[in-house]
C-alpha cells in the first residue's frame, strides 16, 4: 500500500502558529480576548528523571516540550504559547536555568503568559531505551491540577510516544484534539500512521537520536546563537524522514530560509 507524504494542512497551521504566536501573545489577550475564546496552553520545559545528567538528556527537555506542543496545537482551535514568549516570562521569573518549576510558580508563569492551562513534566529514559514521560496539567484561573498521565514505551519511537501523550492530555483536560491517527502498517522504518476523515497520511516514526538534535538546535536559539543553531536544524533535517517531527521540520526549514535570506541551502 502506498502512502503519500504532504504535509497535513492542521500540521502546517500548527508549525505556522508555533512561529508566529510568541511574539503576539499579550497582545492577542488584550485585543482578541472577546473575540477569540480558543483556550491558550503553554508547556514549559520538561524535567530530566533519567540517570544520565549529559549535553543530550539535558537538552531532550526542550524538544520534548517543543513536540508535546506541537502536537497539542495540531488544531486550530488551541493557542500554543510559544518559546520565546515563554523563555522571556521564564527569564523575568528567574526560571529559566532553575530546572525545577512547582506547581504554584508555574500557575504564576501561566498568568503573566496570559494562559489558561499550564503543562509541565519529567521524562525517564533507560540505557536500553524504555522511556516514561509524564503531564500535568494546571488551570491558571483556579491554580488547581486538571489532569496528570504518562506515556511508557521505547525511545526509538519518541515521537509516538510524545504523540500518545499530547492526545490522552486533550482528552483528559477535555481540550478539542489533534486529527485522530490509526496505526497503517508497520515496517523497518518504523509505523505508518492514517489521519482519518481522508486526511493525508503520514509515518510518525520520530526518534530520540533526531529529537536530541532538534532539542540542541531549539537550545543554542534559546541562547541567541543562530551560528550554532542554524548548522545543528540542518542536520535534523537531513537526518529525520520527511514524515517524522513534521511540524519542527517545517519550522526548522523556515529558520533556515530566513537565515539564508530565503534559500534552502
Amino acid at each position: 500500500m502506498q502512502f503519500t507524504y504532504r504535509i497535513p494542512r492542521r500540521l502546517a497551521y500548527a508549525a505556522t502558529t508555533l512561529v508566529m504566536f510568541g511574539t503576539s501573545a499579550s497582545g492577542l489577550a488584550a485585543q482578541g480576548a472577546a473575540s477569540d475564546s480558543r483556550p491558550v496552553v503553554a508547556v514549559l520545559d520538561y524535567i530530566n528523571a533519567s540517570m544520565r545528567t549529559d549535553a543530550d538528556y539535558k537538552a531532550l527537555s526542550k524538544g520534548i516540550a517543543t513536540v508535546l506542543a506541537g502536537r497539542l496545537g495540531e488544531t486550530d482551535s488551541i493557542r500554543i504559547v510559544t518559546r520565546e514568549k515563554l523563555n522571556e516570562i521564564m527569564n523575568e521569573q528567574n526560571l529559566a536555568t532553575s530546572g525545577r518549576v512547582d506547581p504554584s510558580q508555574a500557575v504564576q508563569v501561566g498568568k503573566l503568559l496570559n494562559a489558561h492551562h499550564i503543562i509541565y513534566g519529567t521524562y525517564l529514559v533507560q540505557p536500553n531505551g524504555d522511556t516514561r514521560i509524564t503531564a500535568s496539567a494546571y488551570s491558571v484561573e483556579t491554580s488547581e491540577m486538571e489532569y496528570s498521565t504518562q506515556v511508557r514505551g521505547n525511545a526509538d519511537k519518541l515521537q509516538d510516544l510524545i504523540d500518545q501523550l499530547g492526545d490522552k492530555v486533550a482528552h483528559g483536560m477535555k481540550l478539542p484534539a489533534a486529527h485522530s491517527r490509526q496505526t497503517g502498517s508497520t515496517g523497518t522504518t518504523g509505523t505508518t500512521v492514517v489521519a482519518s476523515g481522508g486526511e493525508t497520511a503520514v509515518k510518525s516514526t520520530g526518534s530520540l537520536s533526531e529529537l536530541v538534535i532538534l532539542s540542541k538546535a531549539i537550545d543554542a536559539e534559546d541562547r541567541k546563537s543562530m551560528t550554532e543553531a542554524i548548522p545543528l536544524y540542518k542536520m535534523f533535517l537531513a537526518k529525520s524522514l520527511p514524515t517524522s517531527y513534521v511540524a519542527q521540520r517545517s519550522i526548522a526549514e523556515a529558520k533556515v530560509r530566513e537565515h539564508n535570506g530565503g534559500t534552502d541551502e
